[in-house]
């Protein structure tokens, strides 16, 4: 590994990608999703509808998705995250 570093952008963004759908893959798998990483990857990155899959499944991969997007434009944009909690009042 140390030959080959540093590591070419297009080597990174193929790296993290793959991480990004297995990720996406095994998040919702523990939810009960039967979707294979296959067509996880043709719903996130192609918008196929697969059939014989649920609409909420679909959705569960899309929405995961853009949640690590969203993440990743916050952590790259230096952005401050201050938590705010609240108590339920009964």
């Amino acid at each position: 590994m140390q030959q080959v570093r540093p590591l070419h952008n297009e080597a990174l963004n193929k790296i993290s990608s793959a991480l990004e759908m297995e990720y996406t893959l095994e998040s919702n798998r523990i939810e009960g999703n039967t979707l294979t990483l296959q067509e996880t990857a043709l719903i996130v990155s192609e918008g196929v509808i697969i059939g014989g899959k649920s609409m909420r499944e679909h959705l569960e991969a899309i929405n995961h998705a853009q949640a690590v997007e969203f993440i990743k434009e916050i952590a790259t944009a230096g952005t401050d995250i201050t938590p705010v909690f609240r108590i339920a009042t009964p």
